[in-house]
């Protein structure tokens, strides 16, 4: 008797609120691809990655922005 395993690998999207953001070098960790991918969204250059959750079969990296600071 064999068993056979099947493996895949969840497609990767980096989330900004409503924002949802495909990740274009999955081979890449999550860190990484973000630098390559953050160029493109001058309002979340300083964001931090969350740890990744599994959605629906997606795998989210949640992007927190820190908060704006003011003067005064």
């Amino acid at each position: 008797m064999s068993s056979t395993i099947t493996v895949s690998v969840a497609p990767r999207v980096f989330r900004a609120g409503a924002l949802e953001i495909a990740d274009t070098n999955p081979a890449l960790p999550a860190d990484e691809s973000w630098r390559l991918i953050r160029d493109n969204y001058p309002h979340l250059q300083s964001a931090l990655l969350s740890q990744p959750t599994l959605e629906n079969g997606v795998m989210v990296v949640d992007i927190e922005c820190p908060p704006v600071k003011t003067n005064g």
